[in-house]
């Protein structure tokens, strides 16, 4: 059987643990629609949608189009998500930084560098959070690797996906699954206090 190992809503959960979290729920948007718009009467999926554009650096006129919302409640939102996830906080940081590299590049939580020669100050923190992300989700699977090394399971990587990791798994070996999950979640380097939830999926 080929299973995937996919981390879930891994760009928010690395700004959460960035900013200290330690108990970073398996479904970050409901938590965040919980926290911040209980009473709002807004979805879910509005809730993700605004949280990863904002994320990703779009102004509030296309995140409004984009969720159909009006501007007003974009806006309000977006002065709940911001602190929520410590994005202009993070920006800051990173615009000095980038400034002081003369703008060609930052850092990532890991000190990789990212180029951001072609970068406007608003993709900034997207920039950082996906290189951070990928270096946490490449943590995670080296840890699942080694592990399956140890235990001589019937279990062979074949590839990664951006943050997936397929298996070839024999059938008696299925069960393991819930165990591979939580070494690959926790003890990121990092990120030793907070965890990055792995889900199975049979394909």
């Amino acid at each position: 059987r080929i299973i995937e190992l996919d981390y879930k809503s891994i760009e928010p959960r690395v700004l959460l643990a960035y900013k200290g979290f330690r108990e970073i729920p398996d479904d970050v948007y409901a938590h965040v629609r919980d926290e911040l718009f209980l009473t709002s009467g807004l979805s879910r999926d509005v809730v993700k949608d605004t949280a990863l554009s904002l994320i990703y650096g779009a102004g509030l006129d296309s995140v409004a189009e984009k969720t159909q919302l009006p501007s007003r409640t974009v806006e309000g939102m977006a002065n709940a998500l911001d602190p929520f996830f410590g994005l202009t906080a993070l920006k800051s940081r990173l615009v000095e930084e980038n400034d002081a590299n003369d703008r060609k590049f930052i850092t990532n939580h890991y000190g990789r560098r990212v180029s951001t020669a072609t970068a406007r100050n608003g993709i900034l923190v997207n920039y950082w959070t996906q290189s951070t992300a990928m270096d946490v989700v490449l943590y995670g699977f080296s840890s699942i690797v080694q592990y399956l090394r140890v235990l001589e399971a019937p279990i062979v990587p074949l590839f990664v996906l951006t943050d997936a990791l397929y298996l070839d798994v024999h059938k008696d070996a299925e069960a393991l699954m819930p165990t591979l999950c939580k070494v690959g979640s926790v003890e990121i380097p990092g990120f030793e206090q907070s965890s990055f939830y792995l889900k199975p999926k049979l394909l």
